[in-house]
């Protein structure tokens, strides 16, 4: 609104404004409904490069006249801290009194403003143009001017470079400026109320953000409330800037002049920072965490060079090219986590990718129709709309997201709640079959104890070790005989007697045999488990023997297949059902008689198979 109201005012100074009778005297001859006399273009100057003199020594120095001040001081004094004094005489020459109105440009920051009207000066303080009076007062000066009167005005301007423009102050009459200005302010009603709304949706997702942190307390809230407060700050300091209302930023004259960048740059910098709290870039795309890291500083670092150029450096050449290449780098880095987002198949980050999409194509199209604003047909001379509808359907998508993604938290939550519930209740019946368990355990560790005790105390020592020793043998006697039927070893060794008296040749193999047979029921059967191999080795050596009984009589057949290697067994599980085979499913010295026993191995199991007559 104000740049369009410095071009009309401009606009009607060409086609209105007299020429002057001096080289900084301006004439007021007429009064039109806009009269406005640009005074940059006739005032005289003086370059103080010392900073020291004050009015009363300059108002006795030569001034300088010169077309094209601003160029000049420019290429002349660079960025230099001098002070420049622009010197201008205002003269009604009207037969009617006027209040003049000197107008100044918003970037305008003057130290010191003197009015001289024939004897009388009146110093203007240095702060006046920033106290909290209104802007429309606080951006100008107006003063009443009688028929034929006559005031000459003195301006000091530190820095110049910074604070120099060539629209910085306009000669008008005050009461025309106000009814073109409230004409521009009635046509640009549908603007204020679309402005108006668009901060209201941000205001109110902010605060709905904050809301939201306060009950969910995750981070990530945390980040998106301080990046829709960014963007609310930014929009809100060009709300005020484009309609000179005083709102926030105005009543803070460096930070009004000089907010633009940082305040884009805070905008970067939290939305930065937001999509690495939403987003798990570290676990899904770690290189570009990495990148994210080095954008935030990268950001930092621009915020701080920004500064620099402002203060230190009075440099603002440098200060808009580190902005823009700044821009560059953060749209490309933005196309790709867009892209990496929008291909990564979840539809929690779609919500995020969707969003800065339509940032990204919001804001171009303002860039655009920016440059090319006859091209703008929905909103003509206000392209950054566009940008404005693109942050609102951003900002609506980074809710949904927000929103969704609470969503599938709490759906897990629950599940691992009722999880553990489930696992609660498992390990409660648990923990009581346990406590059964040791009860029971501890009853019979209990009774066993105590028959202990009692023999113990009936026995002595001696005899309890010779006793011992003594069961020990007898059961390992015991065991050989109920292990293998004594009944075979009697009949083998018939058959080996018989065997020798035959066929002498025979004999060892047999007596051989007979002896594998022994040792492993002897020792290897004292372990648990012993190798599948020996345990069929054994089997071979038993039906070998048996063999010997039937001569050719009989058919007996054993058949093993499979892989028998590194397998274990516990001993002597098979060799009952052979002897029960033999005893029972077999007739002694009966022709025709047959056994055939399978054996197969596979899959970690043992079949086994016994068919006989």
């Amino acid at each position: 609104m104000g740049k369009r109201l410095v071009l009309i005012l401009f606009f009607l100074a060409s086609l209105l404004t007299q020429a002057a009778r001096a080289s900084d005297s301006l004439a007021v001859h007429s009064l039109a409904e806009i009269d406005s006399v640009p005074v940059m273009e006739q005032a005289s100057f003086f370059v103080d490069p010392t900073n020291q003199l004050d009015w009363k020594d300059i108002i006795r120095r030569p001034f300088e006249e010169r077309p094209g001040l601003t160029r000049y001081i420019d290429s002349t004094y660079g960025r230099k801290r001098v002070t420049l004094w622009l010197r201008f005489t205002v003269q009604n020459e009207m037969n009617d009194s006027l209040k003049l109105m000197i107008l100044f440009h918003r970037y305008a920051y003057f130290r010191e403003l003197i009015m001289v009207k024939g004897d009388d000066t009146q110093i203007v303080r240095p702060d006046y143009f920033y106290t909290h009076l209104t802007k429309q007062i606080r951006k100008n000066v107006s003063r009443p001017m009688a028929s034929g009167e006559t005031i000459s005005f003195l301006v000091r301007i530190y820095n110049p470079y910074a604070n120099l423009f060539a629209d910085d102050f306009l000669i008008t009459n005050r009461k025309a400026y106000l009814n073109a200005r409230m004409r521009l302010y009635h046509s640009s009603y549908p603007d204020y109320i679309f402005q108006t709304m668009f901060l209201s949706v941000v205001l109110f997702i902010t605060l709905h953000t904050m809301v939201q942190y306060f009950v969910r307390r995750r981070k990530e809230f945390v980040f998106y409330a301080l990046y829709s407060f960014s963007v609310l700050l930014f929009f809100l300091y060009h709300l005020e800037f484009s309609i000179y209302y005083d709102i926030l930023f105005s009543y803070f004259p460096y930070i009004y002049k000089f907010a633009n960048n940082p305040l884009s740059i805070m905008v970067y910098y939290t939305y930065f920072r937001f999509a690495r709290e939403f987003v798990d870039f570290k676990k899904l795309f770690p290189w570009f965490y990495t990148v994210i890291i080095w954008t935030e500083r990268l950001l930092i670092a621009a915020f701080i060079a920004d500064l620099l150029c402002d203060t230190l450096l009075n440099n603002y050449a440098l200060r808009e090219m580190i902005f823009t290449s700044l821009r560059i780098i953060l749209l490309l880095i933005s196309f790709v986590g867009i892209y990496l987002l929008l291909r990564s198949g979840k539809k929690t980050l779609y919500f995020f990718g969707t969003g800065s999409l339509l940032l990204i194509v919001g804001s171009m199209l303002a860039m655009i129709y920016t440059f090319y604003p006859e091209a703008n047909t929905l909103f003509k001379n206000d392209s950054i709309r566009f940008m404005q509808i693109g942050i609102v359907l951003e900002l609506l998508c980074f809710t949904s997201g927000l929103s969704y993604k609470s969503y599938l938290i709490e759906i897990e939550k629950r599940n691992v709640q009722e999880q553990l519930i489930r696992q609660l209740e498992e390990n409660r019946r648990l923990q009581t079959e346990l406590t059964t368990r040791l009860e029971t355990r501890v009853k019979e560790q209990t009774e066993q104890i105590l028959s202990q005790q009692q023999l113990l105390e009936r026995e002595k020592e001696n005899k309890l070790t010779l006793e011992f020793t003594k069961k020990i043998t007898e059961m390992e006697l015991q065991l050989l005989k109920s292990q293998l039927n004594p009944h075979f070893y009697f009949n083998t060794l018939h058959n080996l007697y018989g065997l020798a008296m035959i066929a002498p040749k025979k004999a060892p193999d047999a007596i051989l045999k007979l002896s594998d047979i022994m040792e492993y029921v002897i020792y290897d059967c004292r372990n648990d488990k012993v190798p599948v191999a020996k345990e069929l080795r054994f089997i071979n050596s038993y039906i070998e023997l048996e063999k010997l009984r039937y001569d050719d009589a009989a058919n007996i057949r054993l058949k093993i297949t499979g892989d028998s290697d590194g397998k274990l067994i516990s001993p002597l599980l098979l060799i009952q059902f052979i002897e029960n085979a033999f005893k029972h499913g077999m007739e002694q010295y009966k022709r025709g008689s047959y056994l055939e026993v399978n054996i197969v191995i596979e899959n970690g199991s043992l079949h086994y198979e016994s068919v006989n007559s």
